[in-house]
């Protein structure tokens, strides 16, 4: 059970209309429907009963809904008292390489223009954080792929390129010193999990290399890129890996790294937003500090 289930609920109690529930809180009637359906499942109680021309609340049902009115007015009581310490909450949905990379940085570099917000982050996929955007769940989301929805609205956010992350070591230094992708792509891989997200197909950027799948090496699968970097660091073998990923330093101290050819390995990441919802001032502010504060850092990774 969550805040927004139990605000769609009361909504549609008070409006008797799950189109005029979904207008109320800016999201699609679908997503109304789908909430409700999940508190009744979770409590194990019909809620609500429908017929063409009305919607009718249970016995059970009015019990609830006194239960809920109550639990979101503790909210923002809550809230209110958060709120007398001078701060804000930012609900932000990412996944993997913006979660480990660039938000870090992003939420430093913010505080000391704006002390007085709090960053509330969940890692996730693409899908379930653009699901989170449309719910409500998230107040923005960085991701890698796009859905089309009317309630939600995309941004160009920053690019990432694909790299071979080689161990510091002779056999890798002549295969970095010939820029041999092919002979670095077939060394032992240390490979993200297949449910790990990206909208490059890597197999696809293989093929068109010439390296057919049978090719390939895989002597581990994780997904987290920091484990991975750190067996490429002992030697145990090599990666794909985000740009995001390396400092300069690293990349000239503790690794040998080769880029694929740019057509092939760019992939980019947006922001996602409701659309026509009445903001906080504070996701504009902090949306745009990230479109342009994060050249910046690019900048300062690439160039150290």
């Amino acid at each position: 059970m969550d805040f927004n289930q139990l605000k769609s609920y009361i909504a549609v109690v008070e409006s008797k209309s799950f189109t005029k529930a979904a207008e109320e809180n800016f999201c699609s009637q679908s997503t109304v429907s789908s909430h409700i359906a999940k508190l009744e499942e979770e409590l194990k109680v019909k809620l609500l009963v429908r017929t063409t021309k009305n919607i009718n609340i249970t016995k059970r049902g009015e019990e609830i809904y006194r239960h809920a009115c109550d639990i979101l007015r503790l909210q923002e009581m809550m809230l209110q008292g958060v709120a007398k310490d001078g701060k804000s909450t930012l609900y932000i949905g990412a996944t993997s390489t913006p979660t480990t990379y660039i938000l870090p940085e992003l939420f430093s570099r913010y505080s000391n223009i704006n002390p007085d917000i709090v960053f509330d982050v969940l890692k996730n996929n693409s899908m379930n954080i653009i699901q989170g955007v449309e719910d409500g769940m998230f107040d923005i989301g960085i991701v890698a792929e796009q859905r089309e929805s009317e309630q939600l609205e995309y941004t160009y956010f920053c690019p990432d390129r694909m790299l071979l992350v080689m161990p510091r070591k002779e056999h890798y230094k002549k295969i970095w010193e010939n820029n041999d992708l092919v002979d670095g792509i077939q060394s032992p891989m240390i490979a993200r999990n297949t449910s790990s997200e990206g909208n490059i197909d890597i197999k696809s950027m293989y093929e068109q290399m010439g390296i057919e799948h049978y090719d390939f090496n895989v002597v581990t699968r994780v997904n987290d890129q920091e484990s991975i970097k750190r067996m490429v660091k002992k030697g145990y073998g090599v990666a794909i890996m985000s740009c995001w990923s390396l400092s300069k330093v690293e990349r000239e101290h503790d690794f040998y790294v080769l880029s694929f050819p740019e057509a092939l390995s760019i992939r980019s990441f947006y922001l996602v937003r409701r659309k026509n919802i009445r903001r906080n001032p504070n996701i504009q502010l902090f949306g745009g500090f990230m479109k342009l504060e994060i050249a910046k850092m690019r900048e300062e990774i690439i160039n150290g």
